[in-house]
């Protein structure tokens, strides 16, 4: 299984959660130091593209 850990709250690769997203949105919101946002935008697209691909998995073994 694949997780980023930059901050608390990222999306698990596998299993995300709403609990989680809410964390991960006000981690957004309060994080002023541009080097760290730049980080979690990376992180986050990271998890996006992870996400997509275990969807992806998932309909391929559905059928």
């Amino acid at each position: 299984m694949l997780t980023i850990a930059v901050a608390r709250g990222f999306l698990d690769c596998i299993n995300p959660s709403r609990v989680e997203i809410r964390s991960q949105r006000r981690t957004l919101r309060f994080c002023t130091n541009l080097h760290t946002y730049t980080l979690i935008a990376q992180a986050r697209l990271y998890n996006a593209k992870c996400t997509a691909l275990s969807m992806t998995q998932i309909h391929s073994n559905s059928k």
